[in-house]
């Protein structure tokens, strides 16, 4: 079954990344060594979803991703930092970052462009 990382762009639009399993393409993807945030919703969808960042995107003075950093601050109920760059939405299996089937990348983007209108 195939399954997607959902990449969250600086201008605000998303793009699917398929999932091969490597991580130069999780680093291709963000322009960079990754560093995985946790988050502990992501509205109501069930899940263990990660943020996967640049680790390196704010000495490299990345732009700001606004849609991003919004859904962190949701998450952390307004006390949370600024996220840089783009991001990919992922989950985790253990200590596996996966992407995610189908179905769900379906109901995060629906949910990501719910909450936040361009």
């Amino acid at each position: 079954m195939d399954r997607y990382f959902i990449k969250i762009k600086t201008d605000g639009t998303t793009e699917r990344i398929t999932d091969d399993g490597k991580l130069e393409t999780l680093q291709k993807a963000v322009g960079g060594p990754i560093e995985v945030i946790p988050l502990k919703l992501l509205g109501n969808i069930p899940g263990d979803f990660l943020f996967i960042v640049n680790e390196r995107g704010k000495l490299l003075d990345l732009e700001v991703n606004f849609r991003a950093t919004f859904l962190l601050s949701v998450d952390r109920h307004m006390n949370s930092d600024i996220i840089v760059g783009d991001v990919l939405v992922a989950i985790s299996s253990g200590e596996d970052i996966i992407g995610l089937q189908m179905d769900m990348v379906e109901e995060v983007e629906k949910y990501v462009r719910k909450i936040i209108k361009w």
